[in-house]
């Protein structure tokens, strides 16, 4: 589309950071807590979490084990990154690109990628970024948009008008937007949360997931490509989130990246 790139996703998601979220969301994440409880040596561990946003995933990481100096994160948003920082100071924190990651090779035990290749221009290749500083029989924990779940039709491929408009004429398209949005997601967060959500939470919500440059879903089949390509073992994947997610687990083992 004429207009996005991701100059635009960095502005979005600097005005807009992941982390401003308010509805329990540990509990969809159980593949993730199972893979690093699991894990040996936690405290001498290297996390490395790509688009920590505002270190949502940091203090699980911390209450299983990790310490705070083996915790690196790195976000394009210039607002999470001074956020997580100010937060988490012993932590390691970085301003970059997915798709350009400044680290060197195998320097991570376990790579995170919570809801970010997808959001990029290149999925395969912010995927090959995760492989390529990952350790030899280092973990990459991995969770994208499903292709098969009805929502991404409707909140972000059929918005695709809305979109144009707010990317190439005026930001102003998000305002009659979120007024129409904001009763239909009150009563969804109610049905499957049993609360209401703030403005901040709703107006990242519509960002993140309707506004996004990019949004990327997958089947079990790319998640199998990207193990393959990338010469790793598919441990374990599943759905989460009412099957609006798909995770996956890989192992580097043998070869590594390309």
């Amino acid at each position: 589309m004429p207009g996005q790139s991701m100059d635009n996703s960095k502005e979005m998601y600097s005005e807009y950071p992941f982390g401003n979220f308010e509805y329990g969301r540990f509990r969809y994440y159980k593949f993730i807590v199972d893979a690093l409880r699991d894990a040996s040596d936690k405290e001498n561990k290297t996390i490395y979490d790509i688009g920590c946003g505002n270190s949502y995933f940091f203090s699980l990481y911390k209450e299983l084990g990790f310490r705070e100096s083996n915790i690196s994160g790195l976000d394009q948003s210039t607002s999470a990154v001074s956020y997580t920082k100010d937060k988490w100071p012993d932590a390691h924190i970085l301003q970059g690109d997915a798709l350009s990651l400044p680290y060197d090779e195998e320097v991570a035990d376990i790579a995170v990628s919570m809801g970010v290749i997808h959001h990029t221009s290149n999925p395969s290749k912010a995927f090959g970024e995760l492989a390529r500083i990952t350790k030899q029989n280092g973990l990459i924990v991995l969770n994208v948009y499903n292709t098969w779940h009805p929502y991404f039709l409707f909140m972000h491929k059929l918005t695709f008008p809305i979109r144009y408009l707010y990317w190439n004429f005026s930001r102003a398209v998000f305002w009659p937007v979120f007024v129409l949005a904001y009763p239909a997601i009150q009563i969804l967060s109610g049905i499957l949360f049993f609360r209401l959500l703030s403005v901040t939470t709703i107006k990242t919500l519509l960002m993140d997931q309707m506004f996004t440059p990019f949004a990327k879903t997958f089947t079990l089949c790319e998640i199998q490509k990207l193990a393959g390509s990338n010469r790793l073992t598919l441990l374990q994947r599943g759905v989460n989130m009412y099957g609006m997610m798909r995770w996956a687990i890989f192992k580097k083992e043998g070869g590594g990246s390309r």
